[in-house]
């Protein structure tokens, strides 16, 4: 009987672990780690980043990789790549994206505010060696400006950080 009983419980384990590791078809790219390194930074607070994407198509992939560049910036600082971009994220305090959810799913929403603090490259080519094809997914980096001095006013603005001369 215990035979039996393990038996069962083994290929119940084995049926959960194949579903899990299934096509993720219907979760949304979001949940995705992609990376974004630095590739520079500008004069009028704008900082040069390298960032990957996943979509079904280029231009998924594209916007995705925009919405992680904001979103980077936003909660986790950019820590590799070349100097100069702020290693330390926009928003640092723990629960404040919970906090504000709301906003946040208004701005990241397909399209939202935060593709208005990223900008392509000029040429808004890419590299050949940037754009990898895995099974129906595109994997794609872009080079893109996100305007860091704008973004943190729009969350002073909107009551989500401090502004920088209140003080702690």
């Amino acid at each position: 009987m215990k035979l039996i009983r393990f038996f069962i419980f083994s290929i119940g384990l084995y049926v959960i672990i194949l579903s899990a590791c299934s096509s993720q078809k219907g979760i949304p790219a979001a949940f995705y780690e992609c990376g974004v390194e630095c590739m520079g930074t500008g004069i009028d607070g704008t900082q040069l980043v390298k960032s990957w994407g996943i979509g079904y198509t280029i231009a998924e992939a594209v916007e995705q990789a925009k919405l992680n560049a904001v979103r980077t910036v936003l909660f986790k600082g950019i820590s590799s790549g070349k100097t100069g971009c702020m290693l330390v994220p926009l928003i640092n305090v723990s629960g404040t994206e919970q906090l504000h959810q709301t906003y946040f799913d208004n701005f990241f929403t397909a399209g939202g505010q935060y593709s208005g603090f990223v900008v392509l490259s000029a040429d808004q080519s890419i590299d050949p060696k940037d754009r990898i094809k895995a099974g129906k997914q595109y994997k794609v980096a872009v080079v893109a400006s996100v305007l860091h001095s704008s973004l943190r006013k729009e969350l002073e603005k909107n009551g989500i950080v401090k502004p920088l001369g209140s003080g702690f």
